[in-house]
């Protein structure tokens, strides 16, 4: 299982991999949040994928979060989360993107496929606690 300096060490080197370093990832709140961009997105992600005030252009997918045993020294499962819809945007009227449901399913396995290229990179070893479905 997932150890709590593991999951401290994953948190510092998803930041080499962050957003504005023209990464996918963004450790901040105590959970790795994924971004799409134009070449790294789930099959059948429709809506534009802008610039806007980040350094790439990125829209905000979901994020993975531990779940910690009792003794709070080792993950027990993964809480993932994916937005409900897609193409939210700061700063914008987003009542019609609103209004169009997501094949969340979709975003959520390409979440826990980032989450789990990450894992491996940093630590060397595969995903070895379950994931769980959180509300977004």
């Amino acid at each position: 299982m997932t150890t709590n300096r593991e999951w401290q060490e994953l948190l510092c080197k998803a930041s080499e991999f962050d957003l504005n370093a023209g990464g996918y990832a963004d450790p901040r709140g105590g959970c790795i949040n994924f971004w799409v961009g134009p070449d790294n997105k789930p099959e059948g992600y429709k809506h534009p994928i802008t610039q806007g005030a980040l350094d790439h252009a990125r829209n905000y997918l979901g994020s993975v979060a531990p779940k910690w045993a009792e003794d709070v020294k080792h993950v027990v499962a993964w809480k993932v989360s994916s937005m409900n819809y897609e193409g939210l945007r700061v700063g914008e009227d987003n009542t019609e993107k609103l209004q169009q449901a997501t094949n969340q399913r979709e975003h959520i396995a390409w979440v826990k496929q980032e989450f789990a290229k990450l894992h491996q990179t940093v630590l060397g070893k595969p995903v070895d606690a379950p994931f769980v479905v959180a509300e977004a």
